[in-house]
């Protein structure tokens, strides 16, 4: 099959509001004070985010490094970089925040200009990541910080799933499993990216030549349990009803799915036994959202992979 697969159009209003749920799911203050000293940020630090979305990495770690600091985000959309300079008014106090139009192949940047440079669930998009982790490399200061925090969806999804819903029989799960492989597998030879990214960004830094490299994962599990009353538990049921429940979006994101799986060698006649099982379980789901008794709980492997460029600081 041809590499016909289209990148994300994040600008659209679906994608917008899956950036700022999924990454209020990604970055916990449980761990955040932890993480920011172990990358060694600092005032006064120069911070370039690339791909950087709505800037919410910027509002994370701004009161590690934002006092007399500058964060520079930079995005290929306008109209995400629009509504990131407004909203960083409210959360840029004490230092400089500029938004950038720019290619994550190819930053806007001079070489060795910035303290340090970080993403977030780029990665994982990017048919040759290892274009745009050069690129940050490039970018730093010898002696400065590249952060990569990428996740690893695929293991999520091959997991058996530790919930209320009633147990899928064997046929079934086998069934889910191939479509969780050939849609990953489909994934990769449209050049959409590759979801288990975050285990591999280890070995790409030290690949690069950078020193220091280390790797954290998340300590936070996503969780439900009635009657929802956390905050992250809020965060999580809105994701589910926005992903899951709404069906004009449920539909469009099975669409892309459906064009990954049949890319990895899937067959029409299993997708559709695929939806139909999905539409089963969704169906009790709803069901046991509206009575308040649904519940899970399940491993997320998020990596936080830190390396310096070698040289003085």
């Amino acid at each position: 099959m041809a590499e016909t697969g289209k990148k994300i159009d994040w600008s659209d209003k679906c994608y917008q509001e899956m950036l700022v749920y999924q990454r209020k799911s990604a970055i916990h203050t449980v761990n955040r004070d932890r993480i920011a000293e172990w990358y060694g940020l600092r005032p006064g630090m120069t911070m370039v985010d690339v791909g950087c979305g709505l800037g919410f990495l910027g509002l994370s770690y701004w009161s590690y490094f934002g006092s007399g600091g500058h964060y520079v985000g930079i995005d290929e959309s306008a109209d995400l970089l629009s509504k990131a300079r407004q909203a960083s008014r409210k959360w840029a106090d004490g230092g400089k925040a500029t938004f950038v139009s720019g290619d994550a192949y190819s930053l806007p940047l001079d070489d060795n200009s910035a303290d340090g440079a970080i993403c977030q669930t780029l990665l994982m998009h990017l048919k040759h990541p290892d274009k745009a982790l050069k690129e940050m490399i490039r970018i730093v200061k010898p002696g400065g910080v590249v952060i990569c925090q990428e996740p690893d969806n695929l293991t999520v999804r091959l997991a058996l799933p530790n919930w209320s819903l009633p147990p899928m029989n064997m046929d079934d799960l086998l069934l889910r499993e191939e479509v969780v492989l050939r849609c990953y597998f489909g994934r990769l030879k449209l050049g959409l990216g590759d979801e288990r990214i975050g285990a591999q960004v280890f070995h790409m830094m030290l690949q690069e030549g950078l020193v220091d490299v280390d790797v954290r994962i998340s300590e936070y599990a996503p969780r439900l349990h009635p009657p929802y009353t956390d905050e992250r538990e809020q965060t999580q049921l809105e994701m589910l009803r926005k992903q899951h429940l709404d069906d004009n979006r449920r539909k469009a994101l099975q669409e892309r799915d459906k064009e990954t799986f049949l890319a990895g060698g899937g067959e029409v006649g299993d997708w559709e036994r695929y939806i139909a099982l999905g539409d089963r379980l969704l169906e009790q789901l709803r069901q046991q959202i509206e009575d308040g008794e649904y519940h899970y709980c399940n491993a997320y492997p998020f990596y936080y992979v830190r390396g310096c460029k070698p040289g003085a600081k």
